[in-house]
């Protein structure tokens, strides 16, 4: 008997679409943007830009040697660069002190940045203007929730080694500038772009800044004296709204910014106290989260006819995403 085996090949035809990067400049504010770039490779340019202050405050003799500036329940926290061991929290309208915390039990060798996440503020004792040397380097450690409460509580972080993002500077003729670096890729902060704006400043010592919603920018200055020049210790605001808006997702701001399908609308934005939203008629309503910079949800509820208000009063001045049924999301600046 013969045995027949019936061989069946089946050949399985897999479709696969490949979309093609197209490597540089994705700017539209930079000389050189393509607008058929997917991915920023770092060769934006930029015209020589030179920004004006818009407000300027003298600050108090006890800042002489200002170094750092942090923006957190809507002051400002700063501290010097000699051998005082206080921090400060100044207005940022007037550039008062409206409070100091003695860090007792620590010392300051040369604290040169103060920076925050949600529970803490650090401050970088990392200056290293000697011989370049050091090797004694920490960041202190502040439960934020210790200084509401006047009875700080400090750790030490310690480490031998450092990596900085310079924000600010000046040149040998004290000519400030500032350095944006942004749509970077990972830690990497030089691969995004790289744009230095110049302060219409002369002789500012610029050592300090801070931000309280990505655009506006306060820059605070050491005291200077030579000769026939005199420059005293300032707290001064930038706006950055022309060069960040755009990277941020900000270009609507104004009175009103809306949906691409226009949809939903919400006014006024930037925002001080109430928040407009204004469904298309026919549209579906729905809940509404407020979520802040760091993902935390602040608002939440529910949005039940055409024209909504809510009372953004309570919210710290930054940026937030308001999103509408879970999925549509548009960024407001509370001021």
């Amino acid at each position: 008997m013969k045995t027949r085996f019936l061989l069946i090949s089946t050949c399985l035809i897999i479709s696969i679409k490949i979309n093609a990067q197209v490597l540089g400049c994705t700017d539209p504010l930079a000389n050189n943007y393509n607008a058929n770039a997917t991915k920023n490779n770092g060769t934006c340019t930029y015209n020589a830009t030179t920004a004006d202050v818009v407000s300027s405050s003298n600050l108090p003799s006890q800042l002489l040697e200002t170094s750092g500036l942090t923006f957190w329940n809507n002051l400002l926290f700063t501290h010097n660069d000699n051998d005082d061991l206080k921090i400060y929290a100044i207005d940022t309208t007037n550039g008062s002190i409206t409070n100091s915390y003695n860090l007792t039990g620590t010392a300051n060798i040369d604290w040169e940045e103060i920076s925050q996440d949600e529970n803490y503020l650090y401050v970088g004792d990392f200056g290293n203007n000697g011989s370049g040397n050091r090797t004694n380097l920490k960041i202190l450690r502040i439960e934020k929730s210790s200084i509401l409460n006047n009875n700080l509580k400090i750790d030490t972080i310690n480490f031998s080694n450092k990596k900085l993002v310079v924000l600010c500077g000046y040149n040998t003729l004290l000519q400030p500038f500032t350095i944006l670096l942004y749509d970077y890729e990972s830690s990497n902060f030089f691969s995004g772009n790289k744009r230095k704006i110049n302060l219409n400043l002369a002789f500012h010592q610029v050592e300090g800044i801070a931000t309280n919603n990505g655009l506006k920018y306060f820059i605070s200055n050491e005291f200077f004296s030579k000769s026939v020049v005199t420059v005293n210790q300032k707290l001064q605001t930038l706006n950055f709204y022309p060069y960040l808006s755009n990277y941020l997702g900000l270009t609507n701001t104004g009175i009103k910014s809306e949906l691409p399908n226009n949809a939903i609308t919400i006014y006024p934005n930037p925002v001080k106290h109430t928040l407009n939203i204004d469904f298309k008629p026919n549209k579906t309503y729905g809940n509404y989260l407020i979520i802040n910079n760091i993902g935390k949800v602040i608002l939440e509820g529910n949005l039940n006819q055409n024209t909504n208000e809510l009372n953004v009063e309570s919210l710290q001045n930054g940026i937030y995403q308001l999103i509408i049924n879970n999925h549509q999301t548009i960024k407001f600046i509370k001021e």
